[in-house]
């Protein structure tokens, strides 16, 4: 079992916990849930007191109307920050803000804070070694593929590219973590699995799954 699917179950533990147990009063649904048994309803035509019963008294029911969604609760960038605390040559493991004036970029080779363009994503993780080198992930879990995961793997790629300065040199430590069958997977008329391809388009970056980061940073860690 990977990370991911230990930190997934985990999860769904932590959610079953926070559900309490069945049956129960409308009294515990918060508006929110409310309006999802209403939106339920009238999408396949039941009443709202049908779907109110079904969620009130069986735990299915409710996990697939008004439940937590395991995939929007951010739980594989926090397993590979688990992995990575878990590490001896590192020394702290920052999960990045996602958006706005703390969020960190890269652009033409430098770290920037705040700054946003519409092609370059945010980077998700800040590592520091216990011998006090530094460097910034872009962090990717994807299962399957299709039109989001494909410009999940472009953006990725983009911000790679991103880490060479005008000068055509790479002033930071940046690392790609692609995790997930999608990368293992060889691109549509090419010899080459995603990870492969990464991984030769950015000779000047870490390109690795989650388990080989730290052999990939020996470099960084063991000066």
């Amino acid at each position: 079992m990977d990370i991911y699917e230990a930190k997934r179950l985990q999860v769904l533990e932590e959610i079953k916990k926070l559900e309490g147990s069945f049956p129960k009063e409308k009294s515990s649904l918060t508006a929110d849930q409310l309006t999802k048994i209403e939106h339920h309803a009238e999408k396949f035509g039941h009443t709202v007191a049908e779907v109110l019963e079904s969620v009130l008294r069986d735990s299915v029911a409710y996990r697939a109307i008004v439940g937590k969604d395991p995939s929007r609760m951010d739980y594989y960038e926090t397993a590979l920050v688990d992995y990575l605390m878990k590490q001896p040559q590192v020394e702290k493991v920052q999960k990045l803000p996602k958006g706005g004036k703390n969020s960190y970029h890269i652009d033409k080779g430098k770290i920037v804070k705040g700054k946003k363009t519409k092609l370059i994503k945010s980077l998700d993780l800040y590592v520091e070694f216990k011998n006090g080198e530094t460097l910034w992930i872009i962090h990717k879990f994807t299962k399957e593929g299709g039109g989001a995961q494909d410009a999940a793997f472009r953006d990725a790629e983009l911000t790679l590219q991103q880490a060479i300065a005008v000068n055509g040199k790479t002033l930071v430590n940046i690392a790609a973590v692609l995790d997930g069958e999608y990368y293992k997977q060889k691109i549509e008329g090419g010899t080459l699995t995603r990870l492969e391809k990464a991984s030769r388009d950015a000779s000047h970056a870490i390109v690795s799954t989650f388990d080989g980061l730290i052999e990939a940073s020996s470099h960084l860690w063991s000066k």
